[in-house]
């Protein structure tokens, strides 16, 4: 079952969570606090200096916009036109540059509520600044739904699931790196801090795709066994295709690769 999106949307009760701001996880309690546990041994690296274009209400095309400004407990506004405020539980602010993003640790749960449609129309695109303090035994998920997933593998690489897999790249432990998913409905892309890190065609599929309920959850699958240890911000889901360029520009830098690695 769908225990962790459920259960932190409130449609399943009596599961409990540690908030994040308990001894011993690596995230200070009260306020802006420090990701890193003092004994990890994991010092923080400056983030990129890209973030995306602030959320307009008003973009038909914006489906989710989770800015993590404010406060972020125990709900975290969706500034898009669809509203879908995420619900959360363990989760604290921490600094990303100059602005707030969240920690997230094994007792977290993110939950978004489903749109009240079966398709999610293409083309589609999924980004994010994302942190991980450490590689996952197995893998690691960043967002997963019932249509789409962005997964960490314990070399470091990462997974556009949509569909197919596009994966690749290297995901650097303490560093605020920037990812991206797109899918025309033929071709689907994933990016890692702007370049373009793997690639899959898939021409089987070019409308709607249908999908059970939209919901969704942040820093871990929907079933609840593939945490996330480390942070996210602003996770943008557009229902339109981001161009290279774009998605290079958001990540913070310029001239990035724009070709999709050989098999």
């Amino acid at each position: 079952m769908r225990s962790l999106a459920l259960a932190v949307l409130g449609v399943l009760g009596g599961c409990s969570f540690t908030p994040a701001g308990s001894p011993g996880n690596g995230v200070d309690a009260g306020g802006v606090g420090n990701i890193f546990d003092a004994g990890s041994g994991v010092t923080p690296i400056q983030p990129p200096g890209g973030s995306p274009p602030p959320c307009s209400v008003s973009d038909p095309s914006l489906t989710l916009c989770l800015d993590f400004e404010g406060s972020v407990s125990p709900t975290a506004v969706d500034s898009s036109p669809d509203h879908r405020d995420a619900a959360t539980l363990g989760v604290t602010p921490v600094a990303r540059g100059g602005e707030q993003a969240i920690a997230v640790t094994a007792q977290s749960a993110i939950g978004i509520p489903g749109n009240g449609s079966a398709i999610m129309s293409v083309p589609i695109s999924i980004e994010m600044f994302a942190m991980t303090t450490k590689l996952p035994a197995k893998h690691s998920t960043f967002v997963d739904s019932e249509l789409f997933s962005i997964t960490l593998y314990p070399d470091g690489s990462i997974s556009c699931d949509l569909d197919d897999s596009a994966s690749g790249g290297t995901l650097a432990v303490g560093a605020w790196t920037h990812l991206a998913c797109t899918f025309d409905g033929h071709a689907l892309r994933a990016y890692v801090n702007g370049d373009v890190v793997g690639c899959q065609n898939d021409t089987s599929v070019g409308g709607p795709l249908s999908e059970d309920s939209g919901l969704m959850a942040l820093g871990n699958e929907l079933i609840g066994d593939r945490p996330l240890t480390g942070g996210l911000d602003d996770v943008h889901v557009y229902a339109e295709l981001l161009s290279d360029a774009a998605v290079c520009s958001r990540a913070g830098r310029t001239g990035c690769n724009t070709k999709c690695p050989s098999n």
